[in-house]
């Protein structure tokens, strides 16, 4: 396995769409896909804010990491929020997601951000051992709530 992790690119929209929907664990809501395509082709495409990394085997896709460096909420703060961070199931274990966080960290840091936080499903152990391994502390518990209107 010869890992390469490097910035996303238009012509990686559909391989990573693709991994980030077949991923049960960022599924955030029951009404609609992880991501919309829009959301997702604007988040890789055209995000000045963003960080969006994929992690290659040779030239197959085979994880991606997405940070976006604009917090509305918190305008006088250099933050970012870890917005996805996934693997393929057969690839995990390897240090890849690992690898992935290393590289963002360091981009955000480059981009003198000095405080980053995540969202991860509290129902999925690994994703929360993950982010506590890389210094995050859980914060208090919240239930996604949604209708379509």
């Amino acid at each position: 396995m010869d890992i390469n992790i490097r910035a996303a690119s238009k012509k990686d929209f559909a391989s990573l769409y693709a991994i980030g929907a077949h991923t049960p664990e960022l599924k955030v809501n029951r009404l609609e896909p992880f991501m919309t395509k829009a959301e997702f082709r604007w988040s890789l495409c055209e995000n000045p804010n963003g960080v969006f990394l994929v992690a290659e085997d040779g030239k197959k896709p085979v994880g991606f990491l997405y940070a976006n460096m604009r917090d509305v909420d918190r305008p006088s703060r250099k933050c970012a929020c870890l917005v996805y961070l996934t693997v393929i199931p057969s690839y995990r274990r390897h240090g890849i997601a690992h690898a992935l966080y290393s590289e963002a960290e360091k981009r955000l840091k480059r981009n003198k951000v000095s405080y980053l936080y995540a969202l991860a499903n509290a129902t999925h152990d690994p994703v929360v051992l993950f982010n506590t391994k890389h210094g995050l502390k859980k914060g208090n518990a919240f239930v996604w709530m949604d209708k379509n209107i």
